[in-house]
């Protein structure tokens, strides 16, 4: 009778119905109309209901265009504008500053436009940090900024190979060490989110000395052993170059070697046993870096360690000479049970033996 009502003709087969609307029903084109149409009939109020079912399809989000977009918004939401800068550059004043695997040598244009444009970058940070500069000149001090393009690398067989690379790079014009080290931490954290959105392995960051980064005050960034970035403060003889005042930290990563392999983010059930959260804070001394403290808080934890973050770092007069003090949160959870007290307290008494006997810390009350 609905199908009468409709005026639709039906021809049956073993496994499936054959479906045709009168010419007058230009709306029903797809199979979806027809099922709309019958529904519509037959009373919306009599379809029962059902609930979708545990497992739904994930579209696979990392192709090109899309791990660009979820890059520009993390970084948009992280309070960064977006630069696009000048591809050309001159082959022998631009700024000394990149990543470690930069090549030496540029890649020349044969017909230049002008003398000082003759060549290709060969990083996207030279050109951000001239951006900060020229905003600092136009009274638009702490600018942040980052860059999504391809850089133009000469390879040895005379080549051309064109990397693709992220760039972020922030000034801050107070000059403050702590508060470079928070803008620092702040880019950093950036591109953790990142990695976190396109669902990467774990990256970790170990100190390096870069050209045209401070010594000391610089780190790369390593993916499966592999290095693909480097993020510091600027150099102050390059920060004097551009005639930038103050300090600037920046960071530059390999981001083909983000969206590389196609990875898929995988479901995991909700815990069914509440976490337990607790702070640590400890004093160092000598020049370790902070990153280094959370890989060994991660292994001496174990698998009911679920995340640790390193909250803040603290210098002072009264910490004494080449001391720090750093702090921690530790997140511990189990999959099968609650965590007593007890269990908890001795994980945490684990990971500051561990830490005291491989950095010599003090735990600091």
């Amino acid at each position: 009778k609905i199908r009468e009502r409709l005026s639709f003709s039906v021809k049956r087969s073993k496994d499936a119905l054959q479906v045709r609307p009168p010419d007058f029903r230009l709306d029903c084109a797809i199979s979806e109309d027809v099922v709309e149409e019958v529904g519509r009939i037959y009373g919306y109020d009599r379809v029962p209901s059902t609930l979708p079912g545990e497992r739904s399809p994930v579209r696979d989000l990392y192709q090109r265009q899309d791990a660009d977009e979820i890059a520009r918004e993390v970084l948009a939401g992280r309070e960064l504008d977006e630069a696009v800068t000048d591809s050309f550059v001159s082959a022998t004043g631009a700024v000394p500053i990149g990543m470690p695997d930069t090549p030496a040598s540029p890649v020349r244009i044969d017909n230049p436009m002008a003398e000082h444009r003759d060549a290709l970058r060969r990083s996207l940070l030279p050109g951000l940090l001239h951006a900060l500069a020229f905003n600092a000149r136009q009274d638009q001090e702490g600018a942040r900024l980052f860059e999504l393009g391809w850089a133009f690398w000469k390879t040895p067989s005379n080549g051309v190979e064109e990397p693709r690379l992220l760039a972020l790079a922030a000034h801050v014009p107070s000059g403050d060490r702590d508060a470079a080290v928070t803008e620092l931490r702040a880019l950093q954290t950036a591109l953790s989110t990142v990695r976190d959105r396109l669902a990467l392995s774990t990256t970790t960051f170990q100190q390096i000395e870069v050209a045209g980064f401070h010594p000391g005050r610089t780190a790369e960034l390593t993916s499966e052993g592999r290095r693909i970035g480097v993020a510091g403060e600027v150099h102050p003889a390059v920060l004097a170059d551009l005639g930038l005042p103050g300090r600037a930290v920046a960071a530059e990563v390999w981001f083909d070697h983000l969206t590389e392999g196609g990875r898929t983010p995988q479901a995991q059930a909700l815990p069914r046993f509440p976490g337990v959260r607790r702070d640590l804070t400890v004093v160092l001394h000598g020049k370790a870096a902070g990153n280094d403290l959370v890989q060994v808080i991660r292994q001496l934890g174990g698998y009911t360690l679920r995340e640790v973050s390193m909250l803040g770092e603290y210098t002072g007069p009264q910490m004494g000479p080449d001391a720090r003090s750093l702090s921690f949160r530790l997140a511990y959870q189990a999959g099968d049970r609650t965590l007593t007290n007890e269990e908890v307290s001795s994980l945490q008494q684990r990971i500051i033996d561990g830490l005291k006997q491989q950095f010599g810390t003090e735990v600091r009350s």
